[in-house]
């Protein structure tokens, strides 16, 4: 009844004022969403706010890491490998973006693509006949996109051996049915593992925005503060 309510009010605004805007921004904590036609542009209707920003949104609920938890297994065979009999990095590579892309489309229902790959670097070489076992997890959810790590393991079946190759960071962005940008629902960390990488998320963030240019680094408040040994509180409602 008050998203009913609500949605009547925001058709009315829209008549009685031009060039009528409409925002929603998402509260991933108690999965309202909030109608942002500005309280001016309707206070001469003596609305209450209550029910201004009140419009429910299920579609947006948060969701714990584990549920994007995804695992893939691939057998390097004679064609993924060099010369030297070493898996190639850029074959690699390649089945780390698929399993980090299955990991995102999990948490975001939505289709995803690349947006950045941070450093890939390997620990050690693996070997013809080795399974290689990539792990992906969502560590956070901004806005239209979501951070995956990925820890890579190859294990030699015969000698019964396993070795952590590497491990990375990869962003995905999640579109529409239009090809647009999209909100993502919110992650929400349970675990201390999940928290510290939640945490961590934001510095990674913007490092990438510095490095391409899209941040100046005095806007880097949370990336400063690890170097001034600064400690922010944990904002789950990023």
């Amino acid at each position: 009844m008050v998203a009913s309510l609500t949605a009547a009010l925001c058709r009315l605004a829209a008549k009685k004022v031009k060039s009528f805007s409409f925002a929603r921004i998402l509260n991933p904590i108690n999965n309202y969403s909030i109608c942002a036609a500005g309280a001016a542009r309707l206070s001469h209707l003596h609305v209450p706010k209550m029910l201004i920003f009140a419009q429910k949104s299920p579609k947006m609920t948060g969701k714990s890491p584990k549920e994007s938890y995804t695992i893939m297994n691939e057998l390097v065979l004679p064609n993924d490998t060099n010369t030297l009999n070493n898996l190639m990095g850029g074959r690699l590579l390649h089945w780390m973006d698929i399993a980090a892309a299955i990991s995102a489309q999990k948490h975001c229902n939505r289709i995803v693509v690349t947006a950045s790959v941070d450093n890939v670097s390997f620990q050690s070489p693996i070997k013809l006949g080795d399974v290689i076992s990539i792990e992906a997890k969502v560590t956070r959810a901004f806005t239209t996109s979501v951070e995956v790590r990925m820890d890579v393991w190859a294990q030699n079946i015969p000698s019964g051996t396993k070795v952590k190759s590497n491990e990375a960071y990869y962003t995905f962005v999640a579109l529409d049915a239009d090809g647009q940008k999209t909100l993502v629902p919110a992650l929400l960390p349970e675990t201390d593992e999940e928290i510290a990488l939640f945490e961590g998320a934001l510095r990674r963030r913007q490092l990438r925005l510095i490095l391409s240019g899209k941040m100046k680094p005095d806007d880097a408040t949370e990336l400063k503060a690890l170097f001034m040994g600064s400690q922010l509180p944990l904002d789950l409602g990023d």
